[in-house]
């Protein structure tokens, strides 16, 4: 399984957020949801100030049928993005 590859992130390497939100995402896609929200809580972890972890948890929960958290995620990382965005702006 292509899966299979990215088997070195748990490894207890160093693991980028990046590498995490991809493995999310192909989780999600080929139907495992509750994989990818655990890889998505990671890189949220990581690297808490980007948005994107908390995007890929509101799709994997939102596949999960679990909304009202979905929605939650969202908001957060909609509010991560605009503080992001309002910083680039003032420099």
């Amino acid at each position: 399984m292509v899966l299979d590859t990215w088997q070195f992130l748990d490894s207890g390497a160093a693991v980028a957020p990046t590498m995490l939100a991809r493995r999310c995402f192909a989780y999600v896609v080929i139907g495992n949801p509750q994989e990818g929200l655990e890889d998505a809580k990671r890189a949220a972890v990581i690297a808490s100030d980007w948005p994107m972890g908390h995007y890929l948890q509101a799709m994997a929960l939102h596949n999960l049928g679990r909304e009202a958290e979905s929605q939650e995620a969202l908001k957060i990382g909609t509010a991560l993005e605009a503080a992001r965005n309002s910083r680039a702006r003032s420099v």
